[in-house]
């Protein structure tokens, strides 16, 4: 999937954005030449799901909305197989329903990206954890 010089330059985002940390994330994997991504949409990794679709086909990219964890793991896997830079986003929940298509991931080596969003509650609930056992 070879993009133009136009669609290349659309990759980063140049000047001063303020936004969301994931729709950071989806740029980040933009501008590092992310072009496929399949996910589920799941609370809190919504907003990269979100923001793939509208940023991919800028720069050629595509996105697949996949019926669940599973479909969407073996989706990058296979992308990434036939050479794509795939990468899919989930939350604690998705990303252990996804254990089968990672096994098959790591058994194949296709390099693929898994972004695992955990909310803010779960990350000051560990800190707490992590802040008693000192």
């Amino acid at each position: 999937m070879e993009a133009s010089g136009k669609n290349e330059r659309s990759r980063v985002l140049t000047g001063i954005h303020f936004m969301l940390g994931n729709y950071a994330c989806a740029e980040g994997a933009l501008a590092a030449g992310c072009d496929f991504f399949a996910g589920y949409p799941i609370t809190p990794a919504n907003e990269i799901s979100e923001r793939m679709p509208q940023r991919l086909p800028e720069v050629v990219g595509h996105f697949l909305q996949g019926e669940d964890e599973l479909c969407s793991i073996y989706a990058i896997s296979g992308a990434s197989l036939a050479g794509a830079k795939a990468m899919t986003a989930t939350a604690s929940a998705g990303y252990n329903y996804m254990q089968e298509g990672i096994g098959y991931a790591v058994a194949v080596e296709a390099p693929i990206v898994i972004v695992d969003v955990q909310s803010l509650s779960r990350r000051k609930t560990l800190l707490l954890k992590l802040m008693l056992c000192r």
